[in-house]
């Protein structure tokens, strides 16, 4: 799969005056002015330093970050120990990624809950496990390609290049005829749509499309097109906009077999920042 960068969305944000320096570093690198600027505009949102943590791991294994808010309302970002390696600029250009997300949590981007209902049919251990896998999959393959679609143009108005990993990915994948996880005809049009959404107008857009086609996978590459056209169509830039052209991707991915229920929108509070969740239930089509 397309490498992830994001963890989860939270919440609306209080503004809360803090004083901070012009030069800033994260994680030990030295922030570009554009870059330092948005640190100070999350910290003061936030009311609180952003804090750093390195981990061994992450989940889905495939994720190199994650932004996230701690019980006490702070934001922290999360990187990969192993990710350390790379340069200053690829470190820079991740921390820069996961700012955009904080900034989306105090704009009001949800928290997703997910959940499956079967009707009469009462889920058994293998479904439940089925359930898990499949809200993961919605969360890093169709959502957070959503969040990226609305701040990757501000990214690359900074200089950054956001789509860099993930065309990465592609081209290695591409040069070593890499099909894993891309069994299915499902994988194969998620992974198209992903790359819709982040790739923008680069000439590896071009390349997928070719690639696709090499494989016998048009029907897939046509398919996933059309679903991020829902995307791109909808311009989503409110948080409720996000949820809704969401809830339309997940029933397009699903043709026939599921429909979405109207979010069910709940505000809990870490610390002094109100988070919002929105609950979605998909419900199986007999």
């Amino acid at each position: 799969m397309i490498v992830a960068l994001l963890a989860f969305s939270v919440a609306a944000g209080v503004v809360v005056s803090v004083s901070l320096p012009a030069d800033r570093t994260l994680f030990s690198v030295p922030l570009r002015g554009s870059a330092s600027h948005l640190l100070a505009e999350i910290e003061d949102r936030y009311g609180a330093r952003v804090q750093e943590a390195w981990v061994d791991t992450l989940t889905p294994s495939n994720r190199l970050a994650e932004a996230d808010v701690l019980a006490d309302g702070s934001p922290i970002i999360r990187v990969v120990r192993s990710f350390s390696k790379q340069t200053p600029a690829s470190l820079e250009e991740t921390l820069v990624h996961e700012l955009f997300h904080l900034r989306l949590i105090a704009d009001g981007f949800p928290a997703l809950d997910l959940s499956i209902d079967y009707g009469s049919v009462v889920p058994d251990a293998h479904m439940r496990r089925v359930n898990e896998q499949v809200t993961r999959t919605i969360q890093v393959s169709l959502w957070d390609p959503i969040l990226h679609f609305i701040f990757y143009p501000e990214m690359r108005g900074m200089g950054f290049d956001p789509s860099f990993v993930n065309t990465e990915e592609f081209l290695t994948r591409r040069r070593k005829n890499d099909l894993s996880g891309l069994e299915t005809h499902t994988d194969q049009l998620q992974y198209y749509y992903n790359a819709a959404l982040e790739f923008g107008d680069r000439a590896e857009a071009a390349l997928l499309s070719q690639w696709y086609k090499e494989r016998g996978w048009a029907a897939s590459a046509e398919e996933g097109a059309a679903i991020a056209r829902l995307v791109t169509s909808a311009h989503p830039t409110s948080p409720h906009d996000a949820v809704e052209v969401l809830a339309r991707v997940v029933e397009r991915v699903n043709t026939g077999k599921v429909n979405c229920d109207p979010a069910r929108w709940q505000q809990v509070r870490r610390g002094r920042m109100p988070i919002q969740v929105a609950h979605i239930t998909m419900r199986i089509r007999p």
